[in-house]
């Protein structure tokens, strides 16, 4: 006997037809029972998507022990104590190149490499930092001849020439003693997870374009894919967001 279990089963008084009870099919009896209701998304849970820029750390380089001693030395060498530093053994001692050899930053560090004309652009970047901060990041400015500003992490000619060397950022123009406009993003492992070119403004890709033209050296390259100051707080904010979800 081949039953429908489509449709409902229903019990009539026979003379009067009137509705006694009425069960559902069977079908829908088993498809109700078997749903089953998802779960709410835990929205206490954010999660920042990887900026474009990011190096994963796999494919990142790993700073020597000397060019972390450097970049710590410039944010320990301010006049106020930084305390976020982790200290490492008992022998701390300065040398002439202000390395402390004992202390290294644990945080993540902006470092933004200024020439020139890049240098006079201190405030305008220092404006599009993060204010908040969630990722309590380092930010630190290199160049050459370059003065302490409003307590500003700088870096003095002899940090400026070791670490424009390392990163091999030395401006063909800046008369051998400047570096490139450069953003050198630094996790608190050491690991470099950003390098990224720094277009101050739109004459100085016209001018470099020229001069590539010139003398075929191909300088003008570097600014393809760089960002301009306008776009530097949403940039700064993306990593923030991200080191914050995801740990620097």
């Amino acid at each position: 006997m081949k039953r429908n279990f489509n449709s409902a089963v229903t019990l009539r008084e026979k003379s009067s037809g009137r509705l006694l009870y009425s069960i559902p099919s069977l079908a829908r009896i088993v498809y109700v029972s078997s749903y089953k209701k998802k779960p709410e998304p835990d929205r206490t849970k954010t999660s920042a998507r990887a900026p474009s820029s990011l190096i994963e750390v796999a494919s990142s380089i790993k700073i020597p022990t000397k060019v972390s001693q450097i970049i710590s030395s410039i944010i320990l060498s301010q006049n106020e104590p930084h305390s976020r530093s982790q200290f490492v053994g008992s022998d701390a001692h300065k040398t002439d190149m202000m390395v402390i050899d004992s202390i290294r930053i644990t945080t993540t560090r902006y470092v933004f490499f200024l020439g020139v004309q890049g240098k006079e652009h201190i405030e305008d970047i220092s404006s599009a930092i993060p204010s908040h901060n969630e990722n309590d990041a380092d930010t630190i400015f290199v160049s050459s001849n370059l003065l302490s500003v409003n307590g500003r992490h700088t870096s003095n000619n002899i940090q400026c020439s070791e670490l424009t060397s390392y990163f091999k950022i030395l401006d063909p123009l800046g008369g051998g003693s400047y570096p490139l406009d450069y953003l050198v993003i630094i996790d608190g492992n050491d690991q470099v997870r950003c390098k990224i070119p720094l277009v101050i403004n739109n004459q100085n890709i016209f001018q470099r374009t020229l001069n590539a033209r010139k003398d075929r050296s191909g300088i003008s390259t570097h600014l393809t894919f760089g960002i301009s100051l306008d776009q530097l707080a949403g940039f700064l904010e993306e990593y923030n967001q991200y080191f914050a979800n995801h740990g620097s």
